[in-house]
């Protein structure tokens, strides 16, 4: 352990009042929070059918970064894709105003995010990111618009595979498909659950 302080407590706890999704209609609400736990587990099963030769000090920064990958939102608030998109077109890589707001704004972010820069990691993380996105608009999000979202979202997971396999082809990113289908057909332990239990009654 390196004993550094990534994030400020407060800014953390923030993360449960910080809403998502506030520009598409919703079945439900999800906070930052919520959104940062899943991205991290998926994040840590899928680096492990990715990238299995993933060391233990690469996987352990891959989860303090998913973890804390939208903290600095605790401070601006959620800003919407299309903004992001718009700010990533416009300036070169290195300029965008707003990654150096976050930055400054939350140093330990800027220190993990160029941990897992230049990497596999990084790319798994996005990946992570997108999956957690599809499932939660797949099984919340209303009308046509969300739909529309859906899809981007599904060409955004298609374009980070094929970039990924161009840059690191012994990697095995088909994985991050398989996952979607996974986590969607899922009934859960749950439900596999209370089904062995009634077959033993």
């Amino acid at each position: 352990m390196d004993g550094i302080e990534y994030f400020k407590v407060g800014d953390i706890f923030r993360s449960t009042d910080i809403s998502r999704w506030h520009a598409v209609k919703t079945l439900k609400n999800q906070n930052n929070a919520e959104h940062q736990f899943l991205v991290t587990w998926i994040a840590d099963i899928l680096s492990q059918r990715i990238y299995p030769q993933i060391s233990e000090r690469q996987q352990l920064d891959l989860l303090r970064y998913n973890l804390g990958h939208d903290i600095p939102e605790a401070l601006t608030g959620d800003i919407a894709s299309p903004t992001k998109r718009a700010l990533e077109a416009y300036f070169k890589d290195g300029e965008n105003p707003l990654e150096d707001l976050e930055s400054k704004l939350c140093p330990g972010y800027k220190i993990l995010k160029d941990r897992v820069e230049g990497n596999p990691l990084r790319r798994i993380s996005k990946l992570a990111d997108l999956i957690e996105m599809i499932v939660f608009i797949h099984q919340e999000g209303v009308g046509e618009y969300a739909e529309k979202i859906e899809k981007n979202l599904y060409r955004g997971v298609d374009e980070i595979i094929a970039s990924s396999y161009e840059k690191y082809p012994e990697l095995k990113w088909g994985s991050a498909r398989k996952m979607i289908e996974e986590i969607l057909k899922a009934q859960g332990s749950h439900l596999e659950f209370e089904w062995n239990a009634s077959e033993m009654s």
